[in-house]
């Protein structure tokens, strides 16, 4: 009789293990499946961005490829967990590049009124000029 008692608790030891190797990878699964719908860091940033944001972006991303996908990385990292709430404005974003050390440059236009319309600095220049 102790034989069947003791057969019974090594099946039931048994019976435990598979069931917590079974747990462990329906766990690991689900967070593969979890891993595999992980959103596109720059889709949640670009997801925030107000004002000229997407233009920052844009110029940070090929003048510093590299750094700023980091960036962007851990900022759709703050956005995911709740930490960053809100939308970043253009010049948020290039504050930010900045201060960690990217200079990214941003085309800048000048436009003055001239005989009811906005037209380009330069060109209001030649055409006082002419």
């Amino acid at each position: 009789m102790s034989d069947d008692l003791e057969l019974e608790m090594i099946l039931a030891k048994k019976r435990r293990e598979l069931m917590a190797m079974a747990a462990r990878k329906s766990v690991e699964e689900e967070g593969m499946a979890r891993g595999a719908r992980k959103s596109d860091p720059l889709e949640v940033v670009r997801g925030v961005l107000t004002d000229r944001g997407e233009e920052v972006l844009e110029a940070a991303l090929s003048q510093y490829p590299e750094e700023a996908r980091r960036i962007v990385e851990r900022l759709a990292e703050l956005i995911e967990r709740g930490a960053l709430r809100g939308s970043i404005t253009g010049r948020q974003l290039l504050w930010l590049f900045r201060n960690l050390g990217l200079d990214v440059r941003l085309e800048t236009k000048i436009y003055v009124e001239q005989d009811g319309r906005f037209v380009p600095l330069m060109d209001a220049m030649r055409k006082r000029d002419d």
